[in-house]
């Protein structure tokens, strides 16, 4: 049976946050560094075993400029493919002008969005032509929503594995800790008695993180898909680990433990008797406290031929002894 993560070979999770600004109409937000910490330490946890995911590339998690950004995604040193699996997190400003929507960095001037910030459609198009299957954005940031109207005029749609979310409409401004404090307290649900309403398996179901997610942002804030469509919702997603689930504990590894036999098992296979041997009988006056010499025979009776192999004679191939059968 193929799990979800059949084919994932590396996790990774990257964090694109920006605390301060240069641009005085833009205030400092430094409640993303908790954001990223949050996310980090789900994600991140060593108690995910093989499901846990790799912080790469810290340092746009701490005010990256536009080159950082681009050095990463638009010309990677090494592509991502089908064998990866991500979750790459935006936070910070962000705004809409000249007919798009931007990612607000710290020497962005908010008067020259085309020089000084990052297009969102352009970021999320990066992404689109790595060809990973499984990935989780989430785009952070005021207005992120108006990025669903640019993604879903790219040439090619979206893999269904894709759960591309801005964390407000197009028209709604995102609250700082807003997101991640919901994501936050589903963890929480998750790992407490009530958690038992949800998936028990390795990774939490799309529908099922997208309701508890939405039931606890604050009004005025909605989950927003950067889809042409709908993801896989009733699947279970390599980018959303359950930190309920516990891999059973074997103490033999499973391809030998499906070899061993039971100790009762063992004791019927040498057992004389499944051989074919019977005690011997007592002879008459023996207590059933005498030795064994006292028996009438206390040897089993001699082993039958060999039907099926017998030895050959010197300088001779073995051949087979059972009649109609030949080698």
């Amino acid at each position: 049976m193929n799990t979800p993560d059949a084919d994932v070979l590396r996790r990774h999770f990257v964090a694109i946050a920006t605390s301060a600004h240069d641009d005085p109409r833009c205030v400092a937000l430094p409640g993303v560094v908790d954001e990223v910490k949050t996310l980090q330490n789900w994600l991140c946890d060593e108690h995910l075993g093989d499901r846990a995911f790799i912080h790469r590339h810290p340092q746009l998690a701490a005010n990256p400029t536009r080159q950082q950004v681009r050095e990463v995604f638009e010309d990677p040193a090494q592509r991502w493919n089908h064998s990866d699996a991500a979750v790459v997190f935006v936070t910070g400003h962000g705004v809409s002008g000249n007919g798009t929507h931007w990612m607000v960095l710290e020497k962005t001037d908010t008067g020259r969005l085309r020089s000084t910030a990052l297009r969102t459609a352009d970021f999320v198009g990066w992404l689109a032509e790595t060809g990973i299957e499984h990935l989780l954005i989430i785009l952070d940031l005021c207005h992120a929503g108006a990025a669903a109207g640019e993604a879903a005029a790219f040439d090619v749609d979206f893999p269904a594995t894709w759960l591309p979310l801005a964390s407000v409409t197009s028209t709604q401004k995102a609250t700082t800790g807003a997101l991640t404090a919901a994501i936050s307290g589903f963890l929480t649900e998750l790992v407490s008695p009530t958690g038992e309403q949800y998936s028990h398996g390795p990774y939490l179901r799309v529908d099922e993180f997208l309701d508890a997610i939405q039931s606890r942002l604050p009004d005025g804030q909605t989950l927003a898909h950067l889809h042409p469509g709908l993801p896989s919702l009733r699947a279970e997603s390599p980018c959303l680990p359950n930190p309920r689930y516990r891999p059973p504990q074997h103490t033999v590894p499973p391809a030998r433990r499906d070899l061993a036999l039971r100790p009762a098992d063992l004791d019927t296979h040498w057992d004389p008797r499944s051989r074919g041997w019977q005690q011997a009988p007592r002879a008459a006056g023996c207590s059933p406290d005498a030795p064994s010499s006292c028996a009438a025979s206390s040897r089993p009776p001699p082993a039958p031929p060999n039907r099926y192999w017998s030895p050959g004679r010197p300088g001779r191939a073995n051949q087979r002894s059972s009649p109609g059968w030949s080698p």
